[in-house]
């Protein structure tokens, strides 16, 4: 005889021994709590709430790309929690309780789709979805170098300005624009765009500029360039129970903000560069 077969047994002489009314009412999800994004090497708590007494329920189980974790039975009592190998997933059962796991020090593989599931004692079943991404954000604004191999040390209007920016490494891959006096630089003067691996899992992205000068590029004689990067990472922005029937709609939150700088007066030597302390500019994207 099955395993699950004994269990419904079981569970069938539970509800002769509860009242009628305690069989048959039922639990509910509240809600599944999952982070949109985490830092690297940082913990993480999911949180899967649901109401009724605990009597009412048979099992609470956590999946990750449909992948079983986490499964707490109450009934069990030779091992009421169990935790199953998953890449990009370690579950610190010792801070851990069946309505609030939390995951240790996540990783690149700890990003996917993820799945609580509760099971009445009348095998009733209640599921929602939640997606985390984990992410590594650049340490520092993105670089600035000049490309001038001349010697030219001043801007005229009518001069070629050649100039290259370099992100810090990330993951997802930064996303870098130009931008000159606060106007965004037509992607036509961008003389390369690439990304490149840097190690196993972070990228760095450069970019670089060449644009002849003209009026508009000055403000009250001085030339400012700022190299922007964004970061993205990719979310839902409404129950993700239907991801893969429908596409979900884009939305976008700023967190944080930086530019890198290089700055010139017209007709003098350009001043050294400018970094900002802060990071990049970090967009979370949401479907």
């Amino acid at each position: 005889m099955g395993e699950r077969r004994i269990e419904r047994y079981f569970f069938v002489f539970l509800c002769f021994f509860y009242t009628i009314k305690d069989c048959s009412s039922s639990i509910s999800l509240d809600a599944v709590v999952v982070p949109h994004y985490k830092q690297r090497g940082d913990n993480a708590t999911l949180l899967c709430r649901y109401s009724q007494g605990s009597k009412h329920l048979y099992s609470l189980k956590w999946y990750k790309d449909e992948v079983e974790f986490y499964r707490y039975q109450p009934w069990n009592l030779k091992d009421q929690q169990q935790i199953f190998d998953v890449p990009g997933i370690k579950v610190d059962l010792a801070d851990s309780k069946p309505s609030r796991i939390v995951l240790r020090k996540v990783n690149f593989r700890s990003s996917g789709i993820y799945r609580c599931e509760i099971t009445s004692i009348n095998f009733e079943i209640y599921e929602k979805y939640e997606q985390m991404t984990v992410i590594e954000l650049p340490k520092k604004a993105p670089t600035i170098t000049t490309s001038n191999l001349h010697g030219i040390n001043q801007y005229e209007i009518g001069d070629m300005l050649q100039l290259n920016c370099t992100s810090d490494p990330s993951n997802p891959a930064a996303e870098l624009k130009w931008e000159i006096n606060k106007e965004l630089v037509p992607e036509q003067h961008y003389i390369f765009n690439e990304k490149i691996q840097h190690g196993r899992r972070l990228w760095i992205t450069r970019i670089g500029l060449q644009i002849v000068l003209n009026h508009s590029h000055y403000n009250w004689g001085k030339l400012k360039v700022a190299c922007v990067g964004e970061i993205k990472a990719v979310f839902w922005a409404r129950g993700v129970e239907n991801i893969y029937m429908e596409t979900p709609v884009e939305t976008y939150k700023v967190l944080k903000s930086s530019e890198g700088y290089w700055i010139a007066n017209s007709g003098g030597k350009p001043t050294d560069l400018l970094y900002t302390i802060a990071g990049l500019t970090v967009i979370i994207k949401y479907f």
